[in-house]
């Protein structure tokens, strides 16, 4: 379950969007590396699963 009530995933994500925006605006520089773990968050609930993958860069 997502738990912030003030600001909903799409939110989030939209807010993540200006950062990165801005990042590339300065001068950063995607990197193309191979992590060594699946960036992921997993919440729970009663009867409720859900993953969210990130597929952002990294700078």
């Amino acid at each position: 379950m997502w738990t912030y009530e003030s600001v909903s995933r799409l939110e989030f994500e939209k807010k993540k969007d200006l950062v990165e925006r801005i990042m590339m605006e300065l001068g950063c520089e995607e990197v193309e590396i191979e992590l060594p773990y699946v960036p992921k968050t997993t919440s729970f609930g009663i009867g409720y699963e859900k993953t969210w993958v990130s597929e952002r860069m990294v700078y």
